[in-house]
């Protein structure tokens, strides 16, 4: 694969992190937003004696969104670490998107994340199918 060819085909694959981070900051502001940590509190009996503080969240969120970003970046000019790191993000959120609907639905309350969740688990879901189909473009 030619130098260009390759250089272009990493740029269209890095460009999927910036929708994929908005999508990302969205739904941790309307955890945050959402006050988390005290819906956890009342509505699960397992983190009833946890105490972390809306603005501790936000710090954690801040420093794993930092930590994300600089891997991303790290590895932008990789395709395939690239292509990896999209996937393995993409899962996780899914993952973390079908935990806020089930809990909500078991809590048969609204917990914060859920509405992000749900109108992006679908976008989040076609963009892991699109990048799962770019390997054959990317690399023979």
């Amino acid at each position: 694969m030619s130098d260009m060819v390759a250089k272009q085909s990493v740029s269209q694959l890095a460009r999927w992190w910036l929708p994929i981070f908005g999508l990302f900051v969205i739904h941790n502001l309307e955890e945050i937003l959402g006050d988390m940590p005290a819906w956890g509190r009342e509505h699960l009996d397992f983190l009833s004696q946890t105490f972390v503080s809306p603005m501790a969240l936000t710090a954690i969120i801040i420093v794993l969104s930092a930590i994300l970003f600089a891997i991303a970046y790290h590895y932008r000019q990789n395709a395939r670490m690239t292509r990896r790191l999209l996937l393995l993000f993409l899962v996780i959120m899914i993952g973390v998107f079908i935990w806020h609907i089930t809990i909500s639905l078991v809590t048969q309350s609204t917990q914060p994340g859920v509405l992000t969740a749900g109108v992006f688990l679908p976008i989040y879901g076609f963009m892991l199918f699109h990048i799962y189909r770019t390997k054959q473009t990317l690399y023979p």
